[in-house]
């Protein structure tokens, strides 16, 4: 995805009065500011969406907005009936919990004209796909982020130390539906999502103690459901993560409905280009599936990114049901002292991906899911897959792997290059 620049951000920042916030500890506290404006306000939105993003500014302040406070002393803010017609991102300040409830949140951002490539080695020709797409982006000129709601961090923010202590729950968010649901869009226009820009629908950058549950989100064009960068502690549950338009740009490894991401130059949001990678991160309990109208996404979770020195580490992915997965259900990518565990997947190209690049990785835990792959899949229940030396770049092995009691269909278990496992010989090589 493409990030903001520097002066973007800073544009964005004169748009909407933002005014500077005295950064606190790493765990997200920060003194308040009271003239603090941290939501944009684009022009003719519904009094529903206004009141929101006022009742999260005064949220952002440190001011009751009306509600009182919910669990962990967070500010609530709870929508009123909907549906919430977004012009552009909503933005989510520290000590804040958004209660959603059963309110529904729509994408209706501007847009310019994009042309977007197809990978054909991927999506070729021969299946249908086009060799380009005349599309959309959405356009960051008058707009804040590409995603319906972020977090707030203030400018040259490093580590961890936006304002956190955030929770988001409930309501359901669609980033496709308004521009899908056009009048005298072509059956193309609707087979390709053309009119949609690519989009995140949640994304959290340099904060600690997030926990977003309970949530459902439809169609996502491209892009990622929840993307934490450079977040830690932060808890995934209960969500319903349905459809994915793919990217056909990419490989469907880069469908994952939430990515972990690592803050660098091409993939920061806002905040410094530090390199902070995610730690203690659960994702727990969700369902990860096709939604009726899109297929499934290619992964329930992994990453893309890659950084030298740079690793994610504590991550628990436990009790998730995985449906129709395009690609791998699971990926750990760049990821050590991994636990991905009781995990339901069924009907899925892939099961469960290992892999590193760029640094070695240590301590991943495979244990007791159920994995059903595709008829005639050729890939893995179960992958982990250290990297081979090659030009400059040295060997990376992956160490302390234990991978025990996986069941379900038949399939290959595959283990590459420098593996080793926590108990000599004894890993599991087959169901």
């Amino acid at each position: 995805m493409s990030p903001l620049t520097r002066r973007h951000l800073l544009r964005a920042s004169a748009l909407t009065g933002t005014a500077t916030l005295a950064l606190g500890t790493a765990g997200g506290a920060a003194s308040a500011t009271t003239a603090l404006a941290i939501n944009p306000r684009p022009a003719n939105e519904a009094a529903n969406v206004k009141a929101l993003r006022d009742a999260l500014d005064a949220a952002a302040r440190g001011a009751d907005a009306g509600w009182g406070t919910s669990e962990g002393g967070r500010i609530l803010v709870k929508a009123a009936s909907g549906p919430y017609t977004l012009k552009d991102t909503l933005v989510i300040g520290g000590n804040t919990h958004l209660d959603a409830g059963t309110s529904r949140f729509e994408a209706a951002f501007p847009t310019v004209a994009a042309t977007y490539v197809t990978k054909s080695d991927v999506y070729s020709a021969a299946d249908g796909y086009p060799a380009t797409v005349a599309g959309r982006a959405v356009d960051k000129s008058v707009t804040l982020h590409a995603t319906l709601l972020c977090n707030y961090v203030p400018s040259d923010t490093p580590g961890y130390t936006a304002p956190g202590n955030i929770r988001v729950t409930g309501g359901s968010w669609d980033a496709s539906y308004t521009y899908l649901h056009q009048s005298g869009l072509t059956d193309d226009d609707i087979r390709w999502a053309i009119p949609a820009p690519p989009m995140n629908v949640f994304t959290f950058e340099h904060t600690a103690n997030v926990l977003v549950d309970n949530v459902t989100i439809w169609n996502v064009k491209s892009w990622h459901a929840i993307e934490l960068n450079a977040v830690k502690s932060a808890t995934v549950t209960g969500c319903a993560l349905q459809g994915w338009i793919p990217d056909l740009t990419q490989g469907q490894w880069h469908g994952e409905a939430v990515q972990l991401d690592v803050a660098s130059g091409n993939t920061a949001w806002g905040g410094r280009a530090d390199n902070t990678p995610c730690t203690d991160i659960r994702i727990l309990r969700n369902e990860c599936a096709p939604s009726g109208s899109r297929a499934g996404w290619g992964q329930l979770c992994g990453s893309h990114t890659t950084v030298s020195g740079h690793t994610h580490t504590d991550v628990l992915i436990e009790g998730n049901k995985v449906t129709d997965a395009v690609y791998d259900a699971i990926g750990a990518f760049n990821t050590q002292r991994v636990v991905i565990r009781a995990n339901d997947v069924q009907n899925c190209v892939g099961g469960i991906l290992v892999k590193a690049s760029l640094n070695d990785l240590t301590t991943i835990d495979v244990a007791s899911n159920v994995v059903a792959l595709t008829s005639g899949s050729q890939r893995h229940v179960v992958g982990v897959v250290a990297q081979a030396a090659g030009g400059d770049e040295p060997a990376h092995p992956i160490s302390d792997v234990h991978v025990v009691d996986n069941r379900g269909a038949a399939g290959a278990f595959r283990y590459e290059n420098a593996v080793s496992f926590r108990y000599g010989d004894d890993h599991q090589t087959g169901i």
